[in-house]
């Protein structure tokens, strides 16, 4: 599995938690705060007077939300969400291992109040499991409020005036930060943090309508941008490599070595 660089974890939490205040998430928060407090589930109801069981599950909604979150985010980091079966199972189980244990945790404070004895850890494990897929149906079901959520004008590099002009030729799941364009005959292969699309189009246009990105060209057929490269290999003497965030490896042509030396990126 490759490193994450810094700016692919800034960005991927930035999108995340861009969400946190979505009209989606904010109606599924007090919703389940709502229904928590007024079903008094786990034995709260009768343990617990009105006042002090809303601020309770008020305080543990409001840890599963950004709980939820969490785990989205370092899952995102890894692991491209189009992969879903493998995006989702992998989150899934992070939340099971996190969070299982302060599901528990809870549960034994409640069956403390209530007089009864506590309860075993795998019932724990199988409530996080249970909202866990409960959450995953529902986002499977609501893909267009995700999207519009996604596109929130709070994340700045997500923001219109941010967003070369190329990216509005792509499909929208295969829209997010540009790593590199690739030329193949009359077309040119387009690749983002989320997947690739070719479009036929002439290579010097497509470099056009990059900007305000910074970018290079590391062959006559590679242009990559600046941000994407995450480390450079030699392994020849006479050969050397760019390693882009999504693990690619792009060659250097010889023509283009000085203008890479300039920028500092050899």
């Amino acid at each position: 599995m490759r490193f994450p660089t810094r700016e692919h974890v800034k960005n991927v939490f930035a999108e995340i938690f861009g969400t946190l205040l979505s009209p989606l998430t904010v109606c599924l928060w007090v919703s389940l705060i709502l229904v928590t407090w007024a079903a008094g589930p786990f034995g709260t109801y009768t343990a617990m007077a009105a006042l002090p069981r809303l601020g309770f599950w008020t305080g543990v909604i409001t840890i599963g939300i950004f709980a939820d979150h969490l785990v989205r985010a370092v899952t995102m980091v890894f692991i491209r969400p189009q992969d879903q079966t493998r995006f989702e199972l992998i989150a899934v189980a992070l939340a099971i291992l996190l969070f299982g244990p302060i599901v528990w945790w809870i549960g034994c404070y409640i069956a403390a109040l209530n007089g009864n004895s506590a309860p075993p850890l795998l019932l724990a494990a199988c409530y996080v499991l249970l909202i866990g897929m409960v959450l995953v149906i529902f986002r499977r079901l609501t893909p267009e409020f995700r999207r519009q959520a996604q596109l929130d004008d709070r994340i700045p590099y997500k923001s219109a005036t941010q967003q070369p002009r190329l990216m509005q030729r792509l499909p929208e799941p295969v829209r997010g930060q540009l790593l590199r364009l690739s030329a193949d005959g009359h077309f040119v292969e387009v690749v983002t943090e989320h997947g690739s699309h070719r479009l036929r189009m002439r290579f010097i246009d497509a470099i056009g309508e990059t900007e305000p990105l910074e970018g290079h060209c590391l062959h006559r057929s590679h242009w990559v941008t600046r941000d994407a490269i995450q480390e450079v290999l030699k392994p020849t003497p006479h050969k050397i490599l760019i390693r882009l965030t999504n693990g690619d490896e792009i060659p250097v042509g010889r023509k283009y070595k000085p203008d890479l030396e300039a920028a500092g990126i050899l």
